[in-house]
C-alpha cells in the first residue's frame, strides 16, 4: 500500500497521524560491577532489544456541565500492539550524557486500532511507516532522559509509538539500598514513580507508579480518583553498563464513581536484550529536532531575532493542514508521547498568530474531540490572537458551532484553560453565564459555571477584588440552587476557582443528601487546606458511599496529614467503614504515611482482616514494609 493511500484510509477513521549473543548472570545474582551507579553506553555499540508491548484503553469524554448520574459522553477504544526488535545506538557523550539512536527493526506484529479502524492495515504499511526511521535521545549519567529528537518529516505514527517505547528506557540509578522518586511519563500519563534497589538484588532497579496527576486519555482537568496497579523494573547490565531488561506492567481505572468507570487501561511492556554488536559513530545524524521531554512547557526568554529562528526551526514544514491532521490523530489515539505535534502546532501559531482564525474555520470539518483540542491548542498558546480565535469560534455568525447545539456548550467550557486571559475573554464567559441564567440555557449555565471558575483562578493571581467580584456571582447560586446538579456543576467550579475564603460554601454542602454533591464537595476540597478541610474530607472518608470516600481520599492525599488526623482514619478501618472496592486507594494513601506510627497501625490493621482478598493483603505488607 502506498503512502497515499495510507493517508487516506487514516483520514477516513479520523486519526491521520499523523550481533553476539550476550551471556547473562541470573537476575537475582550478585557479580562484580552490579552496584553500578550510572549507565554507561559505551560508544560505537549497539544493543538489539526484543520488544513486546501491548496495551489497550477504553476511555470516556467528560461532557461539560454533566454530573456521573447523567452520563459523560462517547467512548474512545484504542489498541496497541507491538513485537520486534529495537536497537540502541550509542554515539558517545555530549558533556556528561549519552546520545543514543533507536530504531524498529524486523517486525513481526504492529496494530494500532482506533474507533474500531486499523491505522496500520497491514505488516507492508507497518514496516513502511515504522522501520527505516530513528530518533535520539540525550540521557543523563543517572539515566533520566532528557531530550527527545525527532526529523520533522517523521510520520506521526512512528512519533507517537516510538516516543512511548523509549520513555520505558527511562530510570534514575540509585545506590544499593537506597530509593527516590521523580515525576516521570508513563503508560496512561505523566506522575511520581518511585524507585528502589534492593542491595541483595543490586542488578534490578524496581520502578512503581504511585499515581498520575495527569492522564494522555483524560481530556477535562484533573483526572478523577484513581485505582492503579503498577509493577516493572530494570536490570543494569553489569558487563557494559547499560540496560539489560526492563519490565512494566499495569492496570488502572480512573472513575468519578464507582457506576462508571471513566478511562481503564492496561499495559504489559518487556525489552530483553537479545545481542550486541559494532556500528558505524559516524552514521549521518543530520535533521533531528531537539524536543523537550515536556513539550507544551514555554520557551525561556530570548531576542526576538533568536525567538523567531527558534520557532522556523522548530516549525519547519508544518502548516495548518498538518496541525489539523495532527489534531485529527490526538483525537483518536490519546495516549502518552502524543503531545509533541502539540509543541510544535503551539511554535506554529506562535510564530503566525494571524493563522489562528483560519485553524477555527477548519473546526466545521472535525468531530467534537478534535474541536475540543482545537480549543485546547489555543488555549495553550494563549497570547491573544488565540483568545480572539476561541471566542470567535463562538460567534454564530462565524458559522463555526450551531447556537444552542449540544457541541457548543460541551466545548465552551474550555474557554477556562487559558492561563493568562484577557479582560476581554473573562467578560465574555461571564456574561454567557449571565445570559445562560436569563435564557434558563440549563447546559449552557452548567458549562460557562465551569469554565468561569477556571478563569477565576487564574485571574486572581493578578487582580483578586476582580476575581472575587466574579466568584461572587457562583457563591450566591450555590446558596440559592434547587437542583442538585446545579449543586455538584457550581462547587466544582468554586473548587476551581480555589478562592480560599469559598472553602467554607463548599464545606458547607459536606451533608447534603446526595451523595453526588458530597463526591463534588470532596473533590472541589483538593485545591483548599487548613485544619478545617482537612477534618471535612476525613469525615467523608467515613461516608457510606464508596464513591464519596474515593474522592476524599484522593483530595486528602494530597496534604499533610497530622497523626492526631490519622487517627479518625484508623477508626475507620477498625469498623470496616472503607468498601473493599476502596481498600486499593486507602492502600495508595498509606504509601506517603507508612512510617508514622498511625500510619503503620492502619497499615498492620488492614493486613490482619480476614476479608481481603490475597493480592491486596500482600500489597499492604510490601507497603508496611518498605518493599
Amino acid at each position: 500500500m502506498t503512502r497515499q493511500r495510507l493517508r487516506i484510509l487514516v483520514a477516513v477513521v479520523a486519526a491521520v497521524l499523523a550481533g553476539a549473543a550476550l551471556t547473562r548472570a541470573p537476575l537475582g545474582s550478585v557479580a562484580r560491577g552490579e552496584a553500578r551507579t550510572t549507565l554507561e553506553w559505551p560508544a560505537g555499540k549497539e544493543e538489539v532489544y526484543a520488544l513486546t508491548w501491548t496495551t489497550t484503553t477504553s476511555s470516556k469524554v467528560m461532557m461539560a456541565g454533566t454530573t456521573p448520574t447523567e452520563g459523560g459522553g462517547g467512548g474512545i477504544e484504542t489498541k496497541v500492539a507491538l513485537d520486534g526488535d529495537l536497537v540502541v545506538s550509542s554515539y558517545g557523550r555530549e558533556g556528561d550524557d549519552v546520545v543514543l539512536g533507536a530504531r524498529f527493526e524486523h517486525l513481526t506484529r504492529a496494530e494500532v486500532n482506533a474507533l474500531g479502524k486499523p491505522l496500520l492495515p497491514s505488516m507492508d504499511v507497518a514496516r513502511e511507516v515504522l522501520e527505516g526511521r530513528s530518533v535520539e535521545l540525550v540521557v543523563k549519567p543517572s539515566g533520566e532522559i532528557s531530550r527527545v529528537r525527532f526529523r520533522p518529516a517523521d510520520p506521526a505514527l512512528f512519533r507517537y509509538l516510538m516516543q512511548a517505547v523509549v520513555t520505558e528506557l527511562g530510570v534514575r540509578v540509585i545506590a544499593p539500598g537506597a530509593s527516590a522518586s521523580a515525576d516521570l511519563d508513563g503508560p496512561s500519563g505523566r506522575g511520581p514513580v518511585r524507585f528502589a534497589r534492593d542491595p541483595r538484588r543490586p542488578r534490578l532497579i524496581t520502578r512503581t507508579r504511585e499515581r498520575y496527576d495527569v492522564l494522555g486519555a483524560w481530556p477535562v482537568g484533573e483526572p478523577p480518583p484513581q485505582t492503579l496497579e503498577s509493577n516493572g523494573h530494570i536490570a543494569i547490565d553489569p558487563a557494559d553498563g547499560t540496560i539489560d531488561e526492563v519490565v512494566e506492567t499495569e492496570k488502572l481505572e480512573a472513575a468519578r464513581s464507582p457506576e462508571q468507570k471513566d478511562l481503564t487501561s492496561s499495559t504489559s511492556f518487556t525489552l530483553k536484550k537479545k545481542a550486541t554488536r559494532d556500528f558505524d559513530v559516524t552514521t549521518a545524524r543530520a535533521g533531528f529536532v531537539d524536543v523537550p521531554l515536556s513539550p507544551l512547557a514555554a520557551d525561556g526568554g530570548e531576542t526576538e531575532e533568536a525567538r523567531r529562528a527558534r520557532l522556523e526551526r522548530r516549525t519547519a514544514g508544518v502548516t495548518i493542514e498538518s496541525i489539523v491532521d495532527d489534531i485529527r490523530l490526538a483525537a483518536a489515539v490519546p495516549k502518552r508521547g502524543s503531545t509533541r505535534w502539540g509543541w510544535v502546532a503551539m511554535g506554529y501559531l506562535e510564530l503566525h498568530p494571524d493563522k489562528c482564525d483560519e485553524l477555527v474555520d477548519r473546526m466545521k470539518e472535525l468531530d467534537i474531540d478534535a474541536q475540543a483540542l482545537t480549543i485546547d491548542l489555543l488555549s495553550s498558546t494563549g497570547h491573544e490572537q488565540a483568545q480572539a480565535a476561541a471566542m470567535r469560534a463562538f460567534d454564530p455568525d462565524a458559522g463555526v458551532l450551531r447556537r444552542g447545539s449540544p457541541e457548543e456548550a460541551i466545548l465552551f467550557m474550555r474557554l477556562g484553560y487559558f492561563s493568562l486571559p484577557m479582560k476581554e475573554l473573562t467578560d465574555f464567559v461571564a456574561a454567557r453565564y449571565a445570559r445562560a441564567k436569563e435564557e434558563d440555557d440549563t447546559p449552557m449555565r452548567r458549562a460557562s459555571a465551569i469554565a468561569l471558575g477556571d478563569l477565576i483562578s487564574a485571574v486572581a493571581k493578578t487582580d483578586r477584588l476582580y476575581a472575587r467580584e466574579l466568584d461572587d456571582a457562583l457563591v450566591l447560586d450555590l446558596y440559592a440552587a434547587k437542583s442538585f446538579r446545579d449543586r455538584v456543576v457550581l462547587i466544582q467550579a468554586l473548587g476551581n476557582a480555589a478562592l480560599e475564603e469559598d472553602a467554607l460554601a463548599i464545606r458547607l454542602q459536606s451533608r447534603d443528601p446526595e451523595h453526588d454533591v458530597r463526591v463534588a464537595v470532596a473533590g472541589a476540597l483538593r485545591r483548599f487546606d487548613s485544619p478545617e478541610v482537612r477534618r471535612t474530607l476525613m469525615e467523608l472518608i467515613g461516608d457510606e458511599r464508596l464513591g464519596v470516600q474515593l474522592q476524599a481520599l484522593a483530595s486528602l492525599d494530597r496534604k499533610n496529614v497530622s497523626e492526631q488526623e490519622l487517627q479518625a482514619l484508623i477508626g475507620y478501618v477498625e469498623k470496616k467503614k472503607i468498601h473493599p472496592t476502596n481498600v486499593q486507594a486507602l492502600a495508595n494513601f498509606m504509601v506517603k504515611r507508612k512510617d508514622s506510627p498511625t500510619g503503620r497501625a492502619i497499615l498492620d490493621t488492614l493486613a490482619e482482616q480476614d476479608d481481603l482478598d490475597p493480592l491486596t493483603r500482600a500489597r499492604i505488607i510490601r507497603i508496611r514494609d518498605g518493599a
